[in-house]
């Protein structure tokens, strides 16, 4: 017990920090289930957000419709 009552400030920080980091997991497996991308800039692997090209305002329009 007097373990506990010494680290209680690191445990409750420690939890905290799981579940952020647990609810960010989630967040991005469901955005990937959906479709969404999350781009990070890197072409190479990307999912065709057209993040690297300047599209002019027609063709977003008639991409996004």
């Amino acid at each position: 017990m007097e373990w506990l009552a010494d680290n209680i400030g690191t445990i409750v920080v420690g939890g905290i920090l799981l579940v952020v980091i647990i609810r960010i997991a989630v967040k991005v497996a469901g955005d990937l289930r959906h479709g969404k991308c999350t781009c990070g800039g890197e072409c190479d692997g990307c999912c065709g957000c057209d993040a690297g090209r300047i599209l002019p305002k027609s063709d977003k329009t008639e991409k996004n419709s």
